[in-house]
């Protein structure tokens, strides 16, 4: 039992992918940044996990920092290597933010 005095409760978003080249994550990407933002508003932490921590999590996290930090692929992938440095984005993965970089960094989307 835990002596803490506030209520826990953890929500859960389970996104099943699998580290694969052929994988595509941008269908997962509104889920998963709406999920941070609902439990940041509400000041709650957010655990972002895989199983090798190598690949889909920094992909996560990544390009939550370009949605929500205005930041481009390079500057969120150097942010994120800094802390995790043994991340190795699979070339799939890679390139799901390469194209969003593409769509959020657009001259049309300037306008």
């Amino acid at each position: 039992m835990c002596p803490s005095p506030y209520k826990h409760t953890r929500l859960r978003l389970n996104i099943q992918v699998r580290d694969s080249t052929d994988e595509d994550l941008m269908p997962y990407l509104e889920d998963i940044n709406s999920f941070i933002e609902a439990n940041r508003r509400r000041n709650k932490r957010v655990l972002i996990f895989c199983y090798t921590g190598k690949s889909s999590a920094p992909t996560a996290v990544i390009q939550y920092l370009m949605h929500h930090s205005n930041m481009r692929l390079q500057q969120a992938h150097e942010h994120v290597k800094r802390r995790f440095p043994s991340i190795k984005i699979n070339q799939g993965f890679w390139q799901t933010l390469q194209r969003l970089d593409e769509r959020l960094h657009s001259t049309s989307n300037k306008k």
